[in-house]
Formats: structure tokens, C-alpha cells, sequence
């Protein structure tokens, strides 16, 4: 790709769809947009597109951050003089975009259950599209018992002609029947595929004749384009999430709720759940630890608690809750706040809760000024590749979990890093320890790898475990990824753990 060449036709088509001109002239250098399925959840996460955040810096610098199993959206730079786009940023972008893309496309393949899914998904396809600019974002719900997954197979440069056609008729078409989605490719052959809800088969077949009837089918320039097509009727169980009445605000089943700490996302589960027979895990990344930032979230010590008091709330029925670094301080913060929301919590992070615990050395960094950019932006800088490298020896995660982490980290991950430490200083964390033994209206489990550094001593750790009523599960020769360095001893303890707790848990694999 030559500097300043925009291989997507006009600049503006790298723009996300659901930018308002308006949220441009107020915030020039900031843009996010939010479709279905920003949260996980899993009603709106059915038909939603993602979620990204865009900013652009005070060096008109593009990047994208996302949370996992989102798609990705190509933004361009803007030129503070003009307030126009610029195409060499634009071309940054698009390398930036793909980048994002390859890793995620590298977690998805190389994972044993890369949506959460457990057992239910048998087999895998991936392919990347893009919805037409001009028709309104996927909105979930029910709207008919039979969906059609129809894809237009095309002739080479058949797209710019097709979607003209779709944009010239798509009003009249929707008027007569609802339009859940239209995208054209954005990879393998030529080909654009919309999804339609109808009433029932037959209505489907009355609905097509009048259409033909009408002139409004097929659209113009369509059969001029069209190679071939082909069609899947689908039927949704009536078991799933948002039928018959089910509150699209509360997600269950979810019976065991896994929350990651700094430098992450939820990929870091990877090598623990690919031993666990959980098919009803989620996997919950805080703001900007691997999920976007919502705009003025603050990204203090008390605001992640009340987002995950949020997220399990939606949730609508207690849960086992499993936290690690600042995942897991917010875990333990909500087995003291809110225990009616859990069954039981598991936390590797308690002894930052002691009196005597000091914030190890780089906590020390983030947390004083001018330093902690400096510390932020060589832990979150480099090439994705680079990054990579890094997590694997710092972590001991594998490749593929590696360029997972390392797609998420970045400058949005570098401020969350400084929010929360810089709201952590002590004696903040012991302030709220002293309502440890809250923690314990729960069975709660501490693990404790002897090789820790981060989240102080063994014997802090074992005796805030104690004042929190918790099993302590010490882990000799472990240190801070416990959940990558020895998945398989871990999984025999949850399993352990929860059987003991009365929870139904399937058993570990080897």
C-alpha cells in the first residue's frame, strides 16, 4: 500500500459508520460510535457489530482499541488547521486496523473456545464485512420466526454497482419488510450477504413475489453483478436469550464470571478454560484492559467495582466470580460490596488489601507523575510483534495468547494503567481493607503463587485470606500468571473449590 493511496475508495468511507457530524465539530480529535453488542452481552451480541474507540492524539496519530471478538474499523486522521481528513494518517490507519484484525484473527484460531461457547461450537468460519454506509445500525430483538442468510456471489468490480442499485431501493424494501443487515465483503471473493426476518416461510415466498411485482426486486444493476447466490433459512431455538419475553437486560445462564487484571485481555483464560468443562463461562475484561473505555469513566479503584457490580447485575443471578491482578482486587472489593451477587469469588490479589502492603516498584512508576507516562508508554509502545515478544517472557503465555494480549495493549490501555494505580495509592487499598471480613459471606478462594512479587507477601496474603474467610490454595514455585504457568493444577483447584461450594462443575480435562 503506497503512502497517501486509500484503497476504499473516497476517505470518508474509512469513516465508522455512527460518527454524527456533530460529535465531530464538539470533538475533533475523539470519536467512538457504540453498535449492539458493545458489552458482551448476549441478546445484542447476536446481531451487533462491535464496538471501537478512535483518537486521534495531539500528533493526529491514528490507533484503534476494542475489546475482544470485536471487528474492526478503519479510522482516518483529521488536520486540526482544516478540520480535513489526511490521507497519509488514513493510510497509517488502515495498517493499524489490519494489524488489530490479524491478531484477533490469530486468537480466534489458535483458541479452544474463543466466544465463551463451551461445547456448543463445532465448527468455525471466519470472514470480514462491512454494513452499508446508508442503512440505519443492527438493532436485536425478535422480529420473525425464519431468518434468510442470503449471499450474492459477484463479478469482479460487481460491488460499487450492486450497492448503488441497494441504495437507489432499500427504503421502499424495508417499508415492506425489515431489513436486519446488509454488508459487502471485505475479504476472499467478491460478495455481499443481507439477513432478513420474516414471518413465516410461506410469508417469505408472498413477500419475494410482490416485490418482483412491484419493481423493486432485484435492484438495478443486480443481475448485471450477480455470479450466483445462495441462501440458508435459519430458525432460532426458542430457548435463546430475548425470546418469549426474557429480559434482554439480564444475559444468563452464566454460572462462573472470569475477570482480568493489567497488562490484558481475556485471552489470558485461554489455557485455564481450555481444561475447564464450563460451557456457561463469560469472560469480562475491565475498561480499557481489553474492553473499550466508556466515555468519562474515570477508571478508579471504586469505579471498576461499580462496573462489575453493573455486569453482574445484568447478569440476574448469583455467579462464581474468578479475578486476577486488578481483576482480582475488583473482585474482592464486590465480595465485600455486594456478596448477594456471587456464589462463591476466587482472587489471587488480597494482600494488596493488608495494612503493611506496599505497591511493588512499577506500581510505584505509574503512580508518580511525568514517570509513570514515561513507564505507560514503554510497557504499551513498540509493534504488535514487539509487544508480543514481551507478554510471552513476562507472562509465559504462548504465541497465540501473546499476540491476543499485545493487540490489546496500546495508549487506551496506558491510561487506564495510570487511572487505577494513581486511585490505588495507599492507604486507599487498606482504607478498603478494613472491611475484609465482609468478603467472607461467601465461600471465597485465595490463590497464592509463592513466586508472586506483585501482590505482596505470602504471609500478607494468608492473613488477609484468613480475615476474609477464604481457602488458601498455595501454589509453590508460581508466580503472578498462574493461569498460563500451570493451567492444569489450576483447573483441579477450581474444580475442587466449587464442588465444595455446591457448585455443579464439570470436570477438568487433561
Amino acid at each position: 500500500m503506497r503512502s497517501g493511496f486509500n484503497p476504499f475508495g473516497h476517505v470518508q468511507n474509512l469513516l465508522p459508520r455512527g460518527i454524527k457530524e456533530e460529535t465531530r465539530r464538539e470533538h475533533p480529535r475523539r470519536w467512538s460510535f457504540v453498535t449492539p453488542g458493545s458489552d458482551h452481552r448476549v441478546c445484542p451480541s447476536a446481531g451487533g457489530l462491535g464496538v471501537v474507540r478512535v483518537d486521534i492524539d495531539q500528533h493526529q496519530t491514528p490507533w484503534c482499541a476494542f475489546g475482544e471478538s470485536h471487528p474492526v474499523v478503519v479510522a482516518v486522521g483529521i488536520d486540526p488547521a482544516s478540520d480535513e481528513p489526511r490521507h497519509p494518517s488514513s493510510t497509517v490507519a488502515v495498517h493499524w486496523a489490519f494489524a488489530w484484525l490479524a491478531a484477533e484473527r490469530e486468537r480466534i484460531l489458535h483458541s479452544a473456545d474463543p466466544f465463551g461457547i463451551g461445547k456448543h461450537l463445532d465448527t468455525l468460519d471466519i470472514a470480514t464485512y462491512r454494513p452499508f454506509d446508508f442503512l440505519p445500525d443492527v438493532e436485536p430483538g425478535t422480529f420473525g420466526d425464519v431468518y434468510e442468510i442470503r449471499t450474492y456471489h459477484l463479478r469482479i468490480g460487481g460491488p460499487s454497482p450492486t450497492i448503488a442499485g441497494w441504495r437507489r431501493v432499500v427504503s421502499s424494501r424495508v417499508e415492506r419488510y425489515p431489513l436486519t443487515v446488509a454488508m459487502y465483503a471485505l475479504d476472499g471473493a467478491p460478495r455481499i450477504t443481507r439477513i432478513r426476518p420474516f414471518p413465516s416461510l410461506d410469508e417469505r415466498l408472498r413477500i419475494r413475489a410482490r416485490a418482483v411485482a412491484d419493481g423493486i426486486r432485484p435492484p438495478e444493476n443486480g443481475p448485471e453483478s450477480i455470479a450466483r447466490a445462495t441462501s440458508t433459512i435459519a430458525l432460532p431455538p426458542r430457548s435463546r436469550p430475548c425470546a418469549d419475553g426474557h429480559d434482554p437486560e439480564r444475559i444468563g445462564p452464566v454460572a462462573v464470571v472470569f475477570v482480568n487484571g493489567n497488562p490484558e485481555n481475556g485471552s489470558i483464560w485461554d489455557p485455564l478454560l481450555a481444561r475447564l468443562a464450563l460451557p456457561d463461562a463469560r469472560r469480562l475484561s475491565p475498561p480499557g484492559f481489553g474492553a473499550p473505555i466508556p466515555e468519562d469513566f474515570p477508571g478508579t479503584v471504586d469505579a471498576l467495582r461499580d462496573w462489575l457490580i453493573e455486569e453482574l447485575e445484568r447478569i440476574g443471578e448469583p455467579v462464581d466470580l474468578v479475578g486476577h491482578d486488578v481483576g482480582g482486587s475488583t473482585v474482592l472489593a464486590v465480595a465485600m460490596a455486594r456478596p448477594d451477587l456471587l456464589r462463591s469469588w476466587v482472587s489471587d490479589s488480597l494482600g494488596v488489601f493488608d495494612p503493611d502492603y506496599e505497591w511493588h516498584p512499577l506500581a510505584r512508576e505509574w503512580q508518580t507523575p511525568e514517570l509513570g507516562e514515561e513507564s505507560v508508554a514503554r510497557w504499551m509502545g513498540g509493534t504488535i510483534a514487539e509487544r508480543t515478544e514481551r507478554v510471552m517472557e513476562r507472562v509465559g503465555a504462548d504465541r497465540s495468547v501473546a499476540t491476543s494480549i499485545a493487540g490489546a495493549q496500546g495508549p487506551e490501555m496506558g491510561r487506564a494503567i495510570l487511572a487505577f494505580y494513581r486511585s490505588a495509592i495507599q492507604p486507599v487499598m487498606s482504607e478498603l481493607g478494613r472491611n475484609l471480613e465482609a468478603a467472607a459471606a461467601r465461600p471465597g478462594l485465595a490463590v497464592i503463587g509463592t513466586s508472586d512479587t506483585f501482590v505482596g507477601s505470602e504471609s500478607m496474603r494468608r492473613r488477609a485470606a484468613r480475615r476474609a474467610g477464604a481457602r488458601e490454595e498455595i501454589l509453590p514455585g508460581i508466580g503472578h500468571w498462574w493461569m498460563v504457568q500451570d493451567s492444569a493444577r489450576v483447573a483441579e483447584v477450581l474444580t475442587g473449590f466449587w464442588a465444595e461450594s455446591s457448585r455443579p462443575s464439570g470436570p477438568a480435562t487433561p
